[in-house]
Protein backbone atom coordinates (compact mmCIF):
# COMPACT_ATOMS: atom_id res chain seq x y z
CA UNK A 1 0.00 0.00 0.00
CA UNK A 2 1.54 3.35 -0.94
CA UNK A 3 2.77 5.68 1.85
CA UNK A 4 -0.13 8.30 1.01
CA UNK A 5 -3.08 6.19 1.55
CA UNK A 6 -1.28 4.52 4.47
CA UNK A 7 -0.97 7.96 6.47
CA UNK A 8 -4.62 8.96 4.99
CA UNK A 9 -6.01 5.78 6.59
CA UNK A 10 -4.09 7.42 9.88
CA UNK A 11 -5.01 11.01 10.01
CA UNK A 12 -8.90 11.13 8.06
CA UNK A 13 -9.99 8.74 10.79
CA UNK A 14 -10.05 11.92 13.00
CA UNK A 15 -11.34 15.32 12.70
CA UNK A 16 -8.28 17.26 13.32
CA UNK A 17 -5.92 15.81 10.61
CA UNK A 18 -2.07 16.09 10.89
CA UNK A 19 0.31 15.74 7.93
CA UNK A 20 2.85 12.33 8.82
CA UNK A 21 4.98 12.78 5.90
CA UNK A 22 7.72 14.82 7.94
CA UNK A 23 8.53 17.99 7.95
CA UNK A 24 11.49 18.35 5.66
CA UNK A 25 9.08 16.95 2.49
CA UNK A 26 6.25 19.46 3.32
CA UNK A 27 8.58 21.99 3.65
CA UNK A 28 10.08 21.75 0.20
CA UNK A 29 6.28 21.18 -1.52
CA UNK A 30 5.88 23.11 -5.11
CA UNK A 31 2.40 23.43 -4.76
CA UNK A 32 0.54 26.54 -2.78
CA UNK A 33 -2.20 25.97 -1.13
CA UNK A 34 -5.50 28.64 -0.40
CA UNK A 35 -8.14 28.78 1.91
CA UNK A 36 -11.27 28.84 1.29
CA UNK A 37 -12.74 32.55 1.75
CA UNK A 38 -13.70 33.56 5.46
CA UNK A 39 -11.15 30.70 6.50
CA UNK A 40 -7.70 31.47 8.48
CA UNK A 41 -4.46 29.98 8.08
CA UNK A 42 -3.05 28.15 11.19
CA UNK A 43 0.46 27.50 10.36
CA UNK A 44 3.03 28.58 13.09
CA UNK A 45 4.32 32.12 11.94
CA UNK A 46 1.15 33.11 10.86
CA UNK A 47 -0.98 35.10 12.89
CA UNK A 48 -3.88 32.71 12.98
CA UNK A 49 -1.48 30.50 15.29
CA UNK A 50 -2.23 32.58 17.67
CA UNK A 51 -5.78 32.01 17.82
CA UNK A 52 -6.03 28.25 18.06
CA UNK A 53 -6.03 26.48 21.67
CA UNK A 54 -2.65 25.36 22.91
CA UNK A 55 -3.30 21.85 22.60
CA UNK A 56 -3.74 22.73 18.34
CA UNK A 57 -0.80 24.21 18.26
CA UNK A 58 1.46 22.17 20.16
CA UNK A 59 0.05 19.79 18.07
CA UNK A 60 1.10 21.78 14.73
CA UNK A 61 4.46 23.09 16.33
CA UNK A 62 5.33 19.37 16.41
CA UNK A 63 3.56 18.39 13.12
CA UNK A 64 4.08 20.68 10.62
CA UNK A 65 1.87 19.92 8.06
CA UNK A 66 1.63 20.95 4.41
CA UNK A 67 -0.95 23.61 5.25
CA UNK A 68 -3.18 24.11 7.80
CA UNK A 69 -6.46 27.05 8.17
CA UNK A 70 -9.74 26.38 10.24
CA UNK A 71 -12.66 28.79 10.69
CA UNK A 72 -13.37 31.10 13.50
CA UNK A 73 -17.14 30.68 14.46
CA UNK A 74 -16.64 29.50 17.97
CA UNK A 75 -18.01 26.25 17.72
CA UNK A 76 -16.94 23.61 20.18
CA UNK A 77 -15.75 21.81 17.27
CA UNK A 78 -12.99 23.22 14.71
CA UNK A 79 -13.64 22.90 11.18
CA UNK A 80 -10.85 23.04 9.65
CA UNK A 81 -8.60 22.00 6.35
CA UNK A 82 -5.37 20.28 6.50
CA UNK A 83 -2.90 18.88 4.04
CA UNK A 84 -1.12 16.04 3.42
CA UNK A 85 2.38 16.17 0.90
CA UNK A 86 3.89 12.97 -0.57
CA UNK A 87 6.23 12.18 -3.63
CA UNK A 88 5.11 10.54 -6.40
CA UNK A 89 1.92 10.00 -8.25
CA UNK A 90 -1.79 9.86 -6.26
CA UNK A 91 -3.77 7.03 -5.36
CA UNK A 92 -6.69 6.30 -6.83
CA UNK A 93 -10.06 7.03 -5.28
CA UNK A 94 -11.34 3.58 -5.34
CA UNK A 95 -8.12 2.75 -3.19
CA UNK A 96 -8.47 5.95 -0.96
CA UNK A 97 -12.33 5.27 -0.30
CA UNK A 98 -11.99 1.88 0.16
CA UNK A 99 -8.99 2.44 2.94
CA UNK A 100 -11.54 4.53 4.56
CA UNK A 101 -14.27 2.09 4.87
CA UNK A 102 -11.72 -0.65 6.41
CA UNK A 103 -9.69 1.68 8.95
CA UNK A 104 -12.84 0.63 11.36
CA UNK A 105 -13.01 4.37 12.27
CA UNK A 106 -16.89 4.11 10.89
CA UNK A 107 -16.85 6.08 7.58
CA UNK A 108 -19.48 6.42 5.34
CA UNK A 109 -18.52 7.20 1.91
CA UNK A 110 -21.44 9.51 0.45
CA UNK A 111 -19.65 10.56 -2.78
CA UNK A 112 -16.73 9.69 -5.57
CA UNK A 113 -15.76 11.77 -8.26
CA UNK A 114 -13.53 12.68 -10.52
CA UNK A 115 -13.26 16.53 -11.37
CA UNK A 116 -11.08 18.48 -13.95
CA UNK A 117 -9.53 21.61 -12.80
CA UNK A 118 -7.23 23.48 -14.94
CA UNK A 119 -7.42 20.93 -17.84
CA UNK A 120 -5.69 18.11 -14.58
CA UNK A 121 -8.07 15.60 -13.19
CA UNK A 122 -8.61 16.22 -9.45
CA UNK A 123 -10.47 13.58 -7.46
CA UNK A 124 -13.25 14.05 -4.56
CA UNK A 125 -14.68 12.32 -2.24
CA UNK A 126 -17.20 12.85 0.74
CA UNK A 127 -17.65 10.65 3.82
CA UNK A 128 -18.75 11.32 7.04
CA UNK A 129 -18.07 9.07 10.19
CA UNK A 130 -19.35 10.00 14.50
CA UNK A 131 -16.64 10.94 16.88
CA UNK A 132 -17.39 11.76 20.53
CA UNK A 133 -21.63 12.28 19.52
CA UNK A 134 -20.56 14.69 17.22
CA UNK A 135 -20.55 13.93 13.55
CA UNK A 136 -18.23 15.07 11.13
CA UNK A 137 -18.73 15.13 7.70
CA UNK A 138 -15.11 15.52 5.62
CA UNK A 139 -14.40 16.18 1.76
CA UNK A 140 -10.94 14.75 0.56
CA UNK A 141 -9.09 15.77 -2.68
CA UNK A 142 -6.43 13.96 -3.67
CA UNK A 143 -4.26 16.81 -5.92
CA UNK A 144 -1.95 15.46 -8.45
CA UNK A 145 1.45 17.92 -8.33
CA UNK A 146 5.06 18.19 -10.52
CA UNK A 147 6.61 15.01 -8.62
CA UNK A 148 4.15 14.74 -5.54
CA UNK A 149 0.59 14.75 -4.58
CA UNK A 150 -1.12 16.27 -1.86
CA UNK A 151 -4.56 15.39 0.38
CA UNK A 152 -6.46 18.08 1.04
CA UNK A 153 -8.84 17.27 3.63
CA UNK A 154 -11.51 19.58 4.70
CA UNK A 155 -13.55 18.91 8.45
CA UNK A 156 -16.91 20.40 9.48
CA UNK A 157 -19.58 19.02 12.03
CA UNK A 158 -23.02 20.81 10.16
CA UNK A 159 -24.77 19.20 7.06
CA UNK A 160 -22.45 19.84 3.53
CA UNK A 161 -24.56 22.19 1.77
CA UNK A 162 -23.84 22.85 -1.49
CA UNK A 163 -22.91 26.28 -0.92
CA UNK A 164 -20.23 24.66 0.91
CA UNK A 165 -18.90 22.25 -1.17
CA UNK A 166 -18.76 24.70 -4.01
CA UNK A 167 -16.56 27.02 -1.84
CA UNK A 168 -14.20 24.05 -0.73
CA UNK A 169 -13.85 22.92 -4.73
CA UNK A 170 -12.79 26.62 -5.59
CA UNK A 171 -9.91 26.37 -2.69
CA UNK A 172 -9.18 23.14 -3.97
CA UNK A 173 -8.78 24.16 -7.53
CA UNK A 174 -6.78 26.75 -6.65
CA UNK A 175 -3.74 24.74 -5.57
CA UNK A 176 -1.08 26.26 -7.38
CA UNK A 177 1.20 23.83 -9.37
CA UNK A 178 -1.50 21.29 -9.89
CA UNK A 179 -0.11 19.22 -12.75
CA UNK A 180 -0.93 16.05 -15.12
CA UNK A 181 1.11 13.42 -13.77
CA UNK A 182 4.17 12.15 -15.80
CA UNK A 183 4.40 9.18 -18.04
CA UNK A 184 7.14 6.49 -16.96
CA UNK A 185 9.25 7.68 -20.05
CA UNK A 186 9.53 11.60 -18.58
CA UNK A 187 10.90 10.41 -15.26
CA UNK A 188 14.43 11.24 -14.38
CA UNK A 189 15.90 7.72 -14.35
CA UNK A 190 14.47 7.22 -17.99
CA UNK A 191 15.90 10.06 -19.40
CA UNK A 192 19.23 9.10 -17.64
CA UNK A 193 18.99 6.19 -19.84
CA UNK A 194 18.52 7.79 -23.09
CA UNK A 195 21.21 10.16 -22.17
CA UNK A 196 23.49 7.34 -21.29
CA UNK A 197 22.56 5.48 -24.89
CA UNK A 198 23.02 8.79 -26.99
CA UNK A 199 26.49 9.34 -24.83
CA UNK A 200 28.25 6.01 -25.68
CA UNK A 201 26.90 5.69 -29.15
CA UNK A 202 28.02 9.20 -30.10
CA UNK A 203 31.69 8.24 -28.17
CA UNK A 204 31.89 5.08 -30.20
CA UNK A 205 31.17 6.78 -33.64
CA UNK A 206 33.93 9.49 -32.64
CA UNK A 207 36.31 6.35 -32.28
CA UNK A 208 35.35 4.46 -35.10
CA UNK A 209 35.91 7.76 -37.45
CA UNK A 210 39.19 8.30 -35.67
CA UNK A 211 40.05 4.62 -36.50
CA UNK A 212 39.04 4.88 -39.89
CA UNK A 213 40.62 7.78 -40.77
CA UNK A 214 43.78 5.83 -39.70
CA UNK A 215 42.74 3.35 -42.22
CA UNK A 216 41.98 5.27 -45.03
CA UNK A 217 45.61 6.25 -45.26
CA UNK A 218 46.89 3.17 -45.83
CA UNK A 219 43.41 2.30 -48.17
CA UNK A 220 44.14 0.59 -51.87
CA UNK A 221 41.96 1.73 -54.31
CA UNK A 222 40.53 -1.51 -54.82
CA UNK A 223 39.66 -1.57 -51.36
CA UNK A 224 35.61 -0.76 -50.24
CA UNK A 225 34.81 2.26 -48.17
CA UNK A 226 31.88 0.23 -46.26
CA UNK A 227 34.31 -1.18 -43.43
CA UNK A 228 35.61 1.85 -42.78
CA UNK A 229 32.20 3.70 -42.20
CA UNK A 230 30.27 1.17 -40.49
CA UNK A 231 32.22 2.03 -37.18
CA UNK A 232 30.82 5.77 -37.80
CA UNK A 233 27.29 5.37 -39.01
CA UNK A 234 26.09 2.56 -37.03
CA UNK A 235 26.59 4.45 -33.76
CA UNK A 236 25.26 7.42 -35.18
CA UNK A 237 22.43 6.24 -36.61
CA UNK A 238 21.20 4.22 -32.86
CA UNK A 239 21.97 7.60 -31.61
CA UNK A 240 19.33 9.47 -33.93
CA UNK A 241 16.72 6.40 -33.18
CA UNK A 242 16.69 6.59 -29.76
CA UNK A 243 17.26 10.40 -29.12
CA UNK A 244 14.61 11.35 -31.87
CA UNK A 245 12.25 8.90 -30.91
CA UNK A 246 12.56 9.70 -27.23
CA UNK A 247 11.55 13.68 -28.60
CA UNK A 248 9.12 12.47 -30.77
CA UNK A 249 7.04 10.88 -27.53
CA UNK A 250 4.12 12.86 -25.97
CA UNK A 251 4.25 14.47 -23.07
CA UNK A 252 2.84 15.45 -20.59
CA UNK A 253 1.50 19.62 -20.10
CA UNK A 254 3.19 21.59 -17.93
CA UNK A 255 2.34 23.09 -14.45
CA UNK A 256 -0.63 25.34 -15.20
CA UNK A 257 -0.26 29.03 -15.15
CA UNK A 258 -1.50 30.59 -11.73
CA UNK A 259 -2.19 34.06 -13.38
CA UNK A 260 -4.61 33.04 -15.62
CA UNK A 261 -8.34 32.68 -13.63
CA UNK A 262 -9.60 29.43 -12.06
CA UNK A 263 -12.12 27.43 -15.00
CA UNK A 264 -15.40 26.21 -13.73
CA UNK A 265 -14.62 22.54 -12.60
CA UNK A 266 -15.75 19.51 -15.08
CA UNK A 267 -17.85 16.61 -12.90
CA UNK A 268 -16.87 13.40 -14.86
CA UNK A 269 -18.98 10.31 -14.13
CA UNK A 270 -18.67 8.92 -10.42
CA UNK A 271 -17.06 5.63 -11.68
CA UNK A 272 -13.80 4.64 -9.81
CA UNK A 273 -10.86 6.32 -10.81
CA UNK A 274 -8.36 4.17 -12.28
CA UNK A 275 -5.01 4.08 -10.19
CA UNK A 276 -1.73 5.95 -11.67
CA UNK A 277 1.59 4.50 -11.54
CA UNK A 278 3.10 6.87 -13.29
CA UNK A 279 5.23 9.94 -11.82
CA UNK A 280 4.85 13.51 -13.09
CA UNK A 281 7.45 16.27 -14.96
CA UNK A 282 9.30 18.73 -12.82
CA UNK A 283 8.75 22.05 -12.28
CA UNK A 284 11.08 24.87 -12.72
CA UNK A 285 12.13 24.64 -9.04
CA UNK A 286 11.47 20.74 -8.14
CA UNK A 287 11.36 20.06 -4.77
CA UNK A 288 14.58 17.89 -3.28
CA UNK A 289 13.83 14.05 -3.52
CA UNK A 290 12.70 12.77 -0.13
CA UNK A 291 14.59 10.35 1.85
CA UNK A 292 15.02 7.02 0.55
CA UNK A 293 13.65 5.05 3.05
CA UNK A 294 10.68 7.28 4.36
CA UNK A 295 9.75 6.45 8.18
CA UNK A 296 5.76 5.10 8.76
CA UNK A 297 3.57 7.48 9.51
CA UNK A 298 3.19 7.50 13.42
CA UNK A 299 0.14 6.38 15.39
CA UNK A 300 -3.20 8.34 14.36
CA UNK A 301 -3.75 10.98 16.99
CA UNK A 302 -6.47 11.43 19.56
CA UNK A 303 -8.93 13.99 17.68
CA UNK A 304 -8.99 17.06 19.13
CA UNK A 305 -11.91 20.02 19.63
CA UNK A 306 -11.83 23.53 21.00
CA UNK A 307 -12.53 24.16 24.46
CA UNK A 308 -16.68 23.59 25.10
CA UNK A 309 -17.76 26.18 27.50
CA UNK A 310 -21.36 24.76 26.85
CA UNK A 311 -22.45 20.91 28.37
CA UNK A 312 -20.58 18.14 25.63
CA UNK A 313 -22.35 17.16 22.70
CA UNK A 314 -24.74 14.73 23.56
CA UNK A 315 -25.25 11.73 20.91
CA UNK A 316 -27.85 11.81 18.51
CA UNK A 317 -28.82 10.07 15.83
CA UNK A 318 -27.09 9.14 12.11
CA UNK A 319 -28.96 10.90 9.60
CA UNK A 320 -28.37 9.10 6.04
CA UNK A 321 -30.30 9.33 2.24
CA UNK A 322 -31.64 6.14 1.17
CA UNK A 323 -32.92 5.75 -2.24
CA UNK A 324 -34.15 1.75 -1.97
CA UNK A 325 -37.75 2.94 -2.84
CA UNK A 326 -36.72 4.53 -6.09
CA UNK A 327 -36.49 7.56 -4.36
CA UNK A 328 -34.08 9.45 -1.50
CA UNK A 329 -35.55 9.37 1.96
CA UNK A 330 -33.87 10.80 5.00
CA UNK A 331 -34.32 9.08 8.10
CA UNK A 332 -32.44 9.09 11.23
CA UNK A 333 -30.48 5.59 11.18
CA UNK A 334 -27.13 4.35 9.53
CA UNK A 335 -28.85 1.43 7.29
CA UNK A 336 -32.15 -0.16 6.44
CA UNK A 337 -33.44 -3.39 5.11
CA UNK A 338 -36.23 -3.27 2.23
CA UNK A 339 -39.13 -5.27 2.88
CA UNK A 340 -42.10 -6.68 1.09
CA UNK A 341 -45.05 -5.75 2.42
CA UNK A 342 -48.78 -6.04 1.50
CA UNK A 343 -51.23 -3.14 2.36
CA UNK A 344 -54.71 -3.71 3.14
CA UNK A 345 -57.19 -0.78 1.60
CA UNK A 346 -60.86 -0.68 1.55
CA UNK A 347 -62.75 1.05 -1.37
CA UNK A 348 -65.52 2.82 -1.65
CA UNK A 349 -67.21 -0.08 -2.44
CA UNK A 350 -66.39 -2.16 0.48
CA UNK A 351 -64.19 -4.30 -1.37
CA UNK A 352 -60.96 -4.87 0.43
CA UNK A 353 -57.47 -4.50 -1.99
CA UNK A 354 -54.00 -6.07 -0.57
CA UNK A 355 -51.76 -3.86 -2.39
CA UNK A 356 -48.14 -5.09 -2.92
CA UNK A 357 -45.55 -2.19 -1.32
CA UNK A 358 -41.74 -2.13 -0.87
CA UNK A 359 -41.31 -0.47 2.55
CA UNK A 360 -38.36 0.27 4.88
CA UNK A 361 -39.05 1.17 8.32
CA UNK A 362 -36.74 2.76 11.29
CA UNK A 363 -37.78 1.98 15.27
CA UNK A 364 -36.14 4.43 18.02
CA UNK A 365 -36.87 4.34 21.39
CA UNK A 366 -36.22 7.37 24.38
CA UNK A 367 -38.32 8.96 23.08
CA UNK A 368 -40.36 6.00 21.15
CA UNK A 369 -40.91 6.82 17.45
CA UNK A 370 -41.24 4.79 14.46
CA UNK A 371 -41.03 5.86 10.92
CA UNK A 372 -42.12 4.33 7.62
CA UNK A 373 -41.49 4.89 3.87
CA UNK A 374 -42.69 2.75 1.02
CA UNK A 375 -43.96 2.53 -2.92
CA UNK A 376 -46.96 0.89 -3.41
CA UNK A 377 -48.20 -0.35 -6.39
CA UNK A 378 -52.12 0.60 -7.19
CA UNK A 379 -54.84 -0.99 -9.11
CA UNK A 380 -56.54 0.09 -12.47
CA UNK A 381 -59.91 2.25 -11.31
CA UNK A 382 -59.41 2.29 -7.63
CA UNK A 383 -61.05 5.40 -8.11
CA UNK A 384 -60.70 9.41 -7.92
CA UNK A 385 -57.61 11.02 -7.60
CA UNK A 386 -59.17 12.48 -4.03
CA UNK A 387 -60.77 8.93 -3.05
CA UNK A 388 -57.13 6.95 -3.58
CA UNK A 389 -55.46 9.81 -1.31
CA UNK A 390 -58.28 9.39 1.70
CA UNK A 391 -58.53 5.23 1.54
CA UNK A 392 -54.61 4.99 1.42
CA UNK A 393 -54.68 7.50 4.36
CA UNK A 394 -57.43 5.25 6.06
CA UNK A 395 -55.70 2.09 5.22
CA UNK A 396 -52.59 3.36 7.47
CA UNK A 397 -54.65 4.92 9.83
CA UNK A 398 -56.00 1.11 10.47
CA UNK A 399 -52.49 0.19 10.63
CA UNK A 400 -51.16 2.36 13.32
CA UNK A 401 -54.48 2.08 14.91
CA UNK A 402 -54.84 6.01 14.48
CA UNK A 403 -57.98 7.82 13.73
CA UNK A 404 -59.23 8.63 10.10
CA UNK A 405 -58.35 12.33 8.63
CA UNK A 406 -58.98 13.68 5.13
CA UNK A 407 -55.54 14.17 3.75
CA UNK A 408 -55.06 18.15 2.88
CA UNK A 409 -52.85 19.42 -0.42
CA UNK A 410 -49.30 20.68 0.77
CA UNK A 411 -48.78 24.00 -0.69
CA UNK A 412 -49.83 24.62 -4.10
CA UNK A 413 -49.18 20.51 -5.35
CA UNK A 414 -52.70 18.48 -5.74
CA UNK A 415 -50.21 15.67 -5.85
CA UNK A 416 -49.12 15.73 -2.46
CA UNK A 417 -50.93 15.67 0.57
CA UNK A 418 -50.51 14.97 4.75
CA UNK A 419 -52.86 14.47 7.77
CA UNK A 420 -52.46 13.60 10.88
CA UNK A 421 -54.42 12.59 13.29
CA UNK A 422 -54.50 10.79 17.00
CA UNK A 423 -53.50 7.21 17.82
CA UNK A 424 -55.76 5.04 19.96
CA UNK A 425 -55.57 5.14 23.57
CA UNK A 426 -53.66 8.71 23.70
CA UNK A 427 -50.17 6.84 22.74
CA UNK A 428 -49.37 9.75 20.21
CA UNK A 429 -50.19 11.02 16.79
CA UNK A 430 -49.97 9.63 13.21
CA UNK A 431 -48.45 11.80 10.64
CA UNK A 432 -48.85 11.02 6.94
CA UNK A 433 -47.27 12.29 3.92
CA UNK A 434 -48.55 11.42 0.43
CA UNK A 435 -47.76 11.62 -3.00
CA UNK A 436 -49.06 10.36 -6.38
CA UNK A 437 -46.74 11.09 -9.02
CA UNK A 438 -46.08 7.94 -11.36
CA UNK A 439 -45.80 5.90 -8.11
CA UNK A 440 -47.84 6.21 -5.44
CA UNK A 441 -45.03 7.30 -2.23
CA UNK A 442 -45.76 7.37 1.50
CA UNK A 443 -43.80 8.39 4.21
CA UNK A 444 -45.74 7.79 7.70
CA UNK A 445 -44.16 9.34 11.26
CA UNK A 446 -45.60 7.36 14.18
CA UNK A 447 -44.52 9.53 17.34
CA UNK A 448 -44.91 9.39 21.34
CA UNK A 449 -46.21 13.27 21.18
CA UNK A 450 -49.71 15.40 20.95
CA UNK A 451 -49.75 19.06 19.39
CA UNK A 452 -46.98 20.17 17.09
CA UNK A 453 -45.16 17.79 14.76
CA UNK A 454 -41.47 17.03 16.92
CA UNK A 455 -38.51 18.62 14.97
CA UNK A 456 -36.98 15.16 13.76
CA UNK A 457 -40.19 14.08 12.12
CA UNK A 458 -40.91 17.27 10.33
CA UNK A 459 -37.55 16.63 8.81
CA UNK A 460 -38.30 13.41 7.66
CA UNK A 461 -41.98 14.80 6.26
CA UNK A 462 -40.35 17.46 5.12
CA UNK A 463 -37.52 15.56 2.95
CA UNK A 464 -40.12 13.75 0.80
CA UNK A 465 -40.31 14.20 -2.40
CA UNK A 466 -42.55 16.49 -4.00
Amino acid sequence: MSRPLSALAARAAFAFVLASAGSAWAQQTSLGFVPPEGWTPGLPGTPGFEELPETVKARLSKEHPAFFAFRSDNRDFLANMNVMVFPGSPPSLEAVAELLLSSGQGFTVVEKKLLIAKGVEVGRIQASLRMSGVLIHEVIYVVPGATECANIIFAIDEEMTGSQLSAFDAAAFATKGLHEPRRSYETASFQGIVKSVVGFAVLFAIGGAVGAFKKARTRTGQESWAPLMIPVVVPLGLAAIVGGGYLLLPKSQGPTSTSSPAEAPVVRSPEPVAARTSPVPGTATPPSPPPAAPTPPPPAPAPLALPASAPPVSEGPTWQQFSDLGWVVSLPCNKVELLKERLDVTTRKRQTLRLECEAIQVVLEKPARTYWAASIRLMPNMGTQDEVFSMMQAALAGRWKAERAEPKPVGASATVRAASSDIAGGKGRLHVRLSWGGTFKAVVAVVDATGEIPDEAQRVLDAFPK
